[in-house]
């Protein structure tokens, strides 16, 4: 196969260095090497501040919505966007916010494109540091979206108590087991009586038997 010439080398050369310019534009458009992000989440809440080293004045602060991720990028003079950092003070802050869900980037970072609130901050060119506070998650409640209600159930109604039958008093119950008592022995005592009597007609009956035999006899 013969070598390309030196014209039909050209357009692959064009498209290369295309590419080479996109590129670079991609990586020093909105990047910075000094880049930190701090997420709230419900159970750590947190707030950020830079303040001045020297003073402890505060250059800017913003509490973290909950489920959302806070990036900061410091900027300085003589500073190459995403590849070079010179330790050196910033004169300069931007900052934006982006969901958690929302994903990252293909540096691992949150995506400015899917940012919820953005903005840039003058520095003074002193040196400055980070604070990060979390807050009292008790109140988390009043910043997270309210859910829908959900109805409580139905009441159960408890069924009406049967009232219990009176006591009965033990001396009625004695005084009852007493008159049985009483029963039981008046019937034993009419059973003996009728065994007498039955026993008085019987002799009554055999004495006469014996005054008329001799009678019938003449």
């Amino acid at each position: 196969m013969p070598a390309p010439t030196a014209s039909a080398r050209r357009p692959f050369r064009r498209v290369a260095a295309a590419l080479g310019v996109a590129l670079s534009a991609t990586l020093v458009i909105g990047c910075s090497a000094d880049r930190h992000t701090y997420r709230s989440t419900p159970t750590a809440p947190k707030s950020v501040a830079v303040t001045y080293v020297q003073s402890g004045d505060t250059a800017w602060s913003y509490d973290i919505p909950v489920n959302q991720a806070l990036t900061i990028e410091f900027d300085r003079e003589g500073q190459f966007n995403g590849f070079n950092a010179p330790n050196t003070p910033a004169t300069e802050m931007s900052w934006y916010t982006t969901d958690l869900a929302a994903g990252r980037s293909l540096d691992g970072n949150p995506s400015k494109n899917k940012s919820n609130q953005s903005g840039t901050v003058a520095l003074s060119g002193q040196p400055v540091q980070i604070e990060v506070s979390v807050r009292d998650a008790s109140a988390v409640a009043t910043e997270l979206q309210p859910l829908d209600a959900v109805p409580a159930p139905p009441a159960v109604e408890e069924p009406e108590e049967v009232p219990a039958p009176p006591a009965v008093e033990e001396p009625a119950v004695e005084d009852a087991m007493e008159a049985a008592e009483e029963a039981a022995d008046d019937a034993a005592t009419a059973a003996e009586d009728a065994e007498a009597a039955v026993e008085d007609a019987a002799e009554a009956v055999e004495e006469a038997a014996e005054d008329v035999a001799p009678a019938m006899d003449k």
